[in-house]
């Protein structure tokens, strides 16, 4: 078994090897980040890979679209609530246009355009 000095030694000449291909290689894109998680491997006496995260992440999309109806229903009955609390409600608070430029304090249904 490898100690963990011999596994930072090869995890450099390894980089080097990368290194050299240049920065529009295949092979460097392919290993961004995991230099980083090597070292933290050899570190912590962990075992992460890149592979286990890419299946995280393609599991996690697919539930993205169930995400993205629940946010919507989620404001749908948010905003009937706020209507139901304060019938004079000012909209405008609410709508997409003023997202960017301040925010909506709820005591005065009012949009400041501070940050």
């Amino acid at each position: 078994m490898a100690s963990k000095d011999d596994e930072r030694k090869a995890l450099r000449q390894i980089r080097n090897i990368v290194d050299k291909l240049g920065e529009d290689s295949y092979i460097k894109t392919a290993f961004d980040g995991a230099f980083g998680l090597a070292e933290g491997n050899i570190e912590d006496d962990a075992a992460f890979s890149t592979s286990w995260y890419i299946d995280k992440v393609h599991l996690l999309q697919k539930d993205v679209p169930c995400y993205e109806k629940r946010i919507a229903e989620e404001k749908r009955i948010n905003e009937q609530l706020a209507k139901e609390i304060d019938p004079q409600r000012d909209n405008s608070c609410s709508s997409n246009n003023n997202t960017q430029s301040g925010r909506c304090n709820n005591r005065t249904n009012r949009c400041n355009n501070k940050r």
